[in-house]
């Protein structure tokens, strides 16, 4: 089981100073066959799930605060966007993957440059 948080957590931590935070999509597929049969227990299906997830609560947060860009919490692709959201004294998200077996099976089918390479290059 991974750490889940609340939105209002979030938000309270970011009205304490909180200005950078990761978020990690996660999948374990034995753990997920397992757990509940119904949903697909592959990690690339888990991974998009948990980003679009991810994304819509930026959009939600946005919507409450007057429109796209305006929340007080935006998704960090690279260095410069986690600069420059934080720059605006809002919450830089940092998105990450933790899964069983990224590069095979059902997985993302190329990935040369793991350090650098963002979900978008990724397909995910």
């Amino acid at each position: 089981m991974h750490q889940q948080a609340y939105i209002d957590w979030l938000y309270r931590a970011y009205q304490g100073g909180l200005r950078l935070v990761t978020c990690l999509a996660v999948n374990n597929e034995l753990l997920a066959t397992k757990s509940n049969p119904r949903l697909p227990p592959d990690d690339r299906s888990a991974i998009q799930a948990q980003i679009a997830a991810m994304k819509a609560m930026t959009e939600f947060i946005d919507g409450q605060s007057g429109g796209p860009g305006s929340g007080w919490l935006q998704i960090a692709y690279t260095p410069e966007d986690a600069r420059r959201i934080i720059g605006e004294n809002k919450l830089a998200v940092v998105l990450g993957v933790e899964v069983d077996s990224l590069a095979t099976g059902g997985g993302c089918k190329t990935w040369k440059r793991p350090a650098t390479a963002t979900l978008s290059k990724l397909g995910c």
